[in-house]
C-alpha cells in the first residue's frame, strides 16, 4: 500500500451569511396568521351556539304575534288609521290561522267568530276565537269609521290580552284527536 502524505491543514469553509432571525417582518406575519385563526374560531363558535339555540323549530304563534304585535305597536302613531286596522287584523288572523288552521286570511270577521258560516264550512271553535272577537270588531269600527290614536292603544292591547289569554288555553288543552270513521257498532248478545 502506497502511503498517503498526511495533510497539515484542511481548509474550513467559509462561515454562512449571518441573518437576522427576528425581522419585523416575521412578527407581524406571525401577529396577523394568530389573528385570522382567532377570528375563525370565534366565528366558529358563534355559529354553533346560534344553530345550537336555534334549532330549526318555528317559533310558537304566540310569540310571533306578540313580536308582530310589538313592531306595530312602533309604527302606530305613522299609519293612518285603515292601514293600522288592517295590518292588526292581518295579526290576528295569522295567528288564529297558525293555531286553529282556519282560513282567517280570507273569511270576514262574522265568518271567523262563528256568526254565519259558508255553505260546508264548520265554525269555528269558539273558547279560542271569543277572545279575539272584540278585537277583530274594533278593527272594522277602525278600518271603516275612523278613530283616535287611543283607540288604536286599547285595541293593540286588548290583542295582546287575547293572544295571552289564547295561549293559555291552548297550553292548558290537551291534544284533540280528530276521529274520521268511527268503529262500527255491533249488537253483541248478552251473556
Amino acid at each position: 500500500m502506497i502511503p498517503f502524505p498526511e495533510i497539515e491543514k484542511i481548509a474550513e469553509p467559509p462561515p454562512p451569511p449571518v441573518v437576522e432571525a427576528s425581522a419585523w417582518w416575521w412578527w407581524a406575519g406571525a401577529v396577523l396568521l394568530g389573528l385570522i385563526l382567532l377570528g375563525l374560531v370565534v366565528w366558529a363558535a358563534a355559529a354553533f351556539f346560534r344553530r345550537a339555540a336555534v334549532p330549526l323549530a318555528p317559533a310558537r304563534p304566540e310569540k310571533l304575534a306578540l313580536r308582530e304585535l310589538k313592531l306595530l305597536r312602533r309604527k302606530a302613531t305613522e299609519m293612518n288609521p285603515e292601514t293600522f286596522a288592517a295590518a292588526l287584523s292581518g295579526i290576528v288572523r295569522s295567528y288564529l290561522n297558525r293555531t286553529t288552521g282556519l282560513p282567517a286570511r280570507f273569511s270576514t270577521t262574522e265568518e271567523i267568530t262563528g256568526r254565519t258560516c259558508r255553505s260546508g264550512q264548520v265554525p269555528p271553535p269558539p273558547p279560542l276565537v271569543a277572545f279575539f272577537a272584540p278585537v277583530l270588531e274594533g278593527c272594522d269600527a277602525l278600518r271603516f269609521g275612523g278613530a283616535s290614536g287611543e283607540a288604536r292603544e286599547a285595541l293593540l292591547q286588548s290583542a295582546e290580552e287575547a293572544v295571552n289569554a289564547a295561549g293559555r288555553l291552548v297550553k292548558a288543552e290537551p291534544p284533540r284527536v280528530a276521529v274520521t270513521n268511527p268503529p262500527p257498532q255491533t249488537d253483541a248478545p248478552a251473556a
